[in-house]
């Protein structure tokens, strides 16, 4: 893990939400931005039960548009609108949450992790009669086990609340790989 940028995984759950049971897919992208340290940005999609079906993304994919948007209106230069663009982009790129990665022993790491800016989109079916857009958070531990050549496979316990959903309470497992970090030369500073 200390050795890699980037680790990027599909990943699939399987737990409780309240009086059902669930099903997830998705996928997982996490950043190292300082040792042991990572950003994390998740994708899902949940199928329950009871027929709510929940898309996950981070909240930085609502904001960053409602924001170019807003932003758009009232700007009248060209300069404006660039610069709405811009900033619109970098607030799509925020993550969901952070882990702390703990090395256990030779390739195995444990990583306790907190996701706080996640949203649901629960699109209307016959048991939720309407759209609903929900602020979301989850946490959870990940076990890692990292094979040659930057592949690894990763299992994980986790709960997460949607809005005024039942919490829910899952495990899953991924298998990925990672982009390893950039050796500096003598040259560089």
């Amino acid at each position: 893990m200390e050795a890699s940028k980037w680790q990027h995984y599909p990943k699939c759950s399987m737990g409780f939400a309240g009086k059902t049971t669930y099903k997830s897919y998705g996928w997982t992208s996490e950043y190292q931005f300082r040792p042991k340290w990572t950003l994390n940005w998740n994708f899902e999609v949940q199928a329950r039960m009871d027929s709510i079906v929940q898309l996950h993304g981070s909240m930085g994919l609502i904001g960053g548009p409602a924001f170019m948007g807003w932003a758009i209106n009232n700007s009248w230069t060209p300069k404006g609108i660039g610069t709405s663009i811009l900033f619109g982009l970098m607030i799509m790129a925020i993550p969901d949450g952070i882990s702390y990665h703990i090395p256990i022993s030779y390739r195995w790491d444990i990583s306790p992790y907190v996701n706080v800016l996640g949203f649901d989109f629960v699109p209307a079916n016959s048991d939720v009669g309407k759209n609903y857009l929900l602020y979301s958070a989850s946490a959870g531990v990940r076990c890692s086990y990292w094979f040659a050549d930057r592949f690894f496979t990763k299992a994980f316990v986790e709960t997460r609340k949607a809005g005024f959903l039942e919490f829910n309470y899952g495990l899953g497992v991924a298998i990925g790989w990672s982009v390893p970090l950039m050796k500096k030369s003598r040259f560089d500073s």
